[in-house]
């Protein structure tokens, strides 16, 4: 029985998972399989897991939310590029609990990085899926 271990490598834009023994040691022969590449000029900072392997990943400087599935493109569900929309999503979460429907819950930087340099203050916004 093995786990999967997912990982962002912001510096290289790869998100990928690793195979992992219940003690968290690498299956043996394991290599890291990508999932998705971030698009140019993005770059992954935080992800979170759905069902069946579902990724939902943020990109701060590409200023979206992306559903990625295994085997299929890439999905741009929230934001877009040079939009103060979403502006530097930093972090993100799957709601839980007694939550109406599945909800994605997304905390950006809101700095200086918008278009014109206009500084954004930092919000918790909710992304229905």
């Amino acid at each position: 029985r093995y786990h999967n271990l997912y990982v962002v490598n912001t510096g290289s834009g790869v998100l990928g998972k690793l195979a992992i023994n219940t003690d968290g040691t690498p299956q043996a022969g394991a290599q890291v399989d990508v999932l998705a590449r971030a698009a140019d000029g993005t770059n992954w900072d935080d992800f979170a897991i759905g069902g069946q392997g579902t990724v939902f990943a943020v990109t701060s400087g590409g200023n979206t939310v992306v559903r990625i599935v295994e085997g299929r493109e890439q999905e741009i569900i929230a934001g877009r590029k040079y939009s103060m929309e979403i502006d530097q999503p930093t972090a993100v979460a799957l709601s839980r609990g007694d939550i109406e429907g599945e909800k994605l819950f997304v905390v950006t930087g809101g700095g200086a990085l918008a278009p014109g340099n206009e500084v954004v203050g930092g919000q918790v916004l909710v992304v229905d899926l």
